[in-house]
């Protein structure tokens, strides 16, 4: 609790009364502060003032609080209307009008046990005519954005930022959805939205996740009633032929478009997104190997002959972790960077990853370039592995050997299950007798360390 003389401020020679706006009302009330002059510049005067002030604030913010809590019953009610409704349709008759009154009316009273607000009562009784009439559900304020920021926080503690950003939006869209229909929030309303939607299934699958996550959610803030089904659960989505749900096959960067991706990044002096292009496109590592990747983790087994040893960044086998050989070209880079980095990481930078993720922002920044220079959604961060992938057949090195430098599970069962794999001299040999990707790595690193290397 704030002390009476945190709760005034002195401005000129009158004091006023001050008080933060609870966070979770504030898109009720309407207002971040409250502030009044008290019309005193007597302290022990201006202390008995505040009293009266606050007790006038604090009930006003139990009321928001209320209105906000309270909202909740509707639903309820609804689903008692609908039900009704649905009964009385099985057994071809017409809903019983004072049975639904008096489902509102019971409503009524025990969500205001004290009697309804007056400034409520309007918009009530027009909720109350509405839905005995017309059978809508009812205009619940659970989309607010108060409550949305609420959640986002929740979220980036349990999901990566981009993942906790995409299903605020979604929501947002539902709410958008709702508003310029004017329609309440049910199970009928969230099918039609997605109907609506002109998305693949996999999105409107993932658009319902993200709107039952947050139903949930409210759940457990007792924004929402329990005893209600979740409206985003539960709805039916088209079939879609097993041929339609084949993941769409990344297609690999042509050694051409990885120079002109690199040399846009270049020129916008994103030297960071330069660099982690290159080391994708000689390496072939995965981005968060690469975002992970230690000033510990370079090691030079040959003279000037460098490998890079991938640690276990969530690896979904035990061949991800392994020591990728370092081509010639590239060896100049890596000694800039482990030599430039002031942190224990190769690249050096901030992250905003809530869970520990370092790969979102070159991942991102990626994105952004790939799409501003057109190219399509089948070429992605990851066709830089197989744009390796094809260097190293087109060379003709053995299969066996591209797997232990790309970290790909061997399923033969000499290879697979008995051998320990190939070595460091085979692995480094073999990445450079590829053509390359003839990067012009001067541009990102100085001139001394290529007359160095």
């Amino acid at each position: 609790m704030a002390t009476s003389e945190k709760l005034l401020v002195l401005r000129g020679t009158t004091y006023h009364a001050r008080l933060d706006v609870p966070e979770d009302v504030r898109g009720i009330i309407g207002k971040r502060v409250y502030s009044r002059s008290l019309r005193t510049s007597s302290l022990p005067e201006a202390k008995m003032l505040l009293g009266r002030v606050l007790a006038d604030w604090r009930a006003e913010i139990l009321q928001a609080r209320g209105k906000l809590t309270n909202s909740t019953w509707k639903v309820e009610v609804f689903e008692d209307v609908r039900q009704h409704r649905e009964t009385a349709a099985f057994a071809r008759t017409a809903p019983d009008a004072m049975e639904l009154e008096s489902i509102w009316d019971r409503a009524i009273s025990a969500a205001f046990p004290n009697g309804v607000p007056e400034d409520l009562r309007q918009s009530l009784e027009h909720e109350k005519h509405h839905m005995l009439t017309q059978g809508s559900p009812p205009d619940v304020d659970i989309f607010n954005d108060v409550l949305l920021k609420q959640f986002k926080e929740v979220r980036l503690g349990q999901v990566e930022l981009t993942s906790a950003e995409r299903e605020v939006a979604d929501v947002k869209q539902f709410r958008d959805f709702l508003k310029a229909r004017k329609f309440g929030f049910s199970a009928d309303i969230v099918g039609l939205w997605i109907a609506s939607l002109d998305v693949k299934t996999i999105v409107k699958r993932s658009k319902l996740r993200s709107g039952k996550t947050y139903i949930k959610w409210l759940q457990t803030k007792g924004f929402y009633p329990t005893t209600v089904d979740n409206p985003f659960d539960n709805q039916s989505l088209p079939k879609v032929k097993r041929k339609e749900t084949m993941k769409e096959p990344r297609l690999p960067f042509e050694t051409i478009e990885v120079g002109h991706i690199f040399k846009k990044a270049v020129e916008a002096k994103d030297t960071l997104l330069a660099a982690t292009i290159a080391i994708a496109a000689y390496t072939g590592m995965r981005a968060e190997e690469i975002a992970q990747i230690k000033k510990s983790d370079i090691q030079e087994p040959e003279e000037n002959k460098y490998i890079i040893n991938v640690r276990d960044v969530g690896t979904k086998t035990k061949a991800g972790i392994r020591a990728v050989p370092v081509h010639n070209d590239l060896y100049p880079l890596i000694l800039f960077l482990d030599t430039e980095s002031k942190s224990e990481y190769l690249l050096d930078y901030e992250t905003e990853s809530r869970i520990g993720k370092r790969s979102v922002l070159l991942v991102t920044r990626f994105s952004k370039l790939k799409r501003a220079l057109e190219y399509g959604k089948e070429k992605t961060f990851h066709s830089l592995r197989h744009s390796l992938a094809t260097q190293l057949e087109r060379a003709e090195i053995p299969e066996n050997i591209a797997a232990d430098i790309l970290g790909h599970k061997k399923t033969t069962m000499s290879y697979g299950l008995y051998s320990g794999g190939t070595s460091l001299a085979a692995r480094l040999d073999a990445i450079n007798k590829i053509e390359g990707f003839h990067l012009r790595l001067r541009k990102i690193v100085p001139q001394i360390y290529f007359e160095s290397a």
